[in-house]
This record gives structure tokens, sequence and C-alpha cells, in this order.
């Protein structure tokens, strides 16, 4: 009677050990793709991706395509006038979170700013 308990015992951690190795596999995976994503990202863009994160996909996908043209506004600041008029209507949804809506703020004025001190004076 003892070994059968001994061995449900042991059974259990070594699948509950399992897991564990698993769900840490999947969460440094995890993290190394969004440090990918966040290569040539602002801060304040990063923190919209994160704001998101669990976002619904009618919300993630616009954001996630705003993302993109803010990274490619790094290269071409062309992408930065674009993507300004996308955050203010991403931040204009009444949907979003007040953490959301703060975030995409920041970004905008972030944006706004790259753009006037990139224009001749």
């Amino acid at each position: 009677m003892k070994s059968k308990h001994t061995k449900f015992a042991l059974a259990l951690i070594t699948h509950s050990l399992v897991i564990l190795l698993l769900v840490a596999a999947g969460c440094g995976k995890s993290n190394k793709q969004n440090t990918q994503a966040d290569e040539g990202l602002p801060a304040e863009a990063v923190a919209v991706r994160k704001a998101f994160e669990s976002a619904p996909p009618s919300l993630m996908h616009p954001v996630q395509e705003t993302l993109n043209l803010v990274k490619a506004g790094t290269i071409n600041a062309s992408a930065y006038t674009e993507a300004i008029p996308q955050l203010q209507r991403l931040s204009s949804n009444p949907t979003i979170s007040a953490e959301q809506k703060q975030a995409l703020e920041a970004l905008v004025e972030k944006l706004k700013g790259e753009l006037s001190s990139q224009k001749p004076r």
C-alpha cells in the first residue's frame, strides 16, 4: 500500500516539474519574441505594446499595424505622419482602458516631438 502512494507521489512530482519546465520555456520564448519586436521602438511604443498585450484581436491588430509604422518611422519620418492619426483614432476608442489611452497619448506626443525636431528651422 505504501509503495502505491510513493509511486503516485513521485509521478505527481515528475509531472509537476515537467509542466513547470514547459511553462518556463514558453515564457522565455515569449520574452525573446517581444524583445525582438521592441527593437528599434521608442520606450513609449513599447509601453503601448505592453498595454495592449491582452487586448482582443479587434484592437491588437490595428495597434500592431501602427507600431509597425512607428518602427518604420525611425528610418523614414513620413511613417510617423501616418502613425499619429491612427494612434489618435485608437485613443478615442471608448472600449480601451485608461492605461491604454495614456500609453497611446504619450506615444503621439513622442512622435510629434520627433517630427518637429526633424523639420528645418
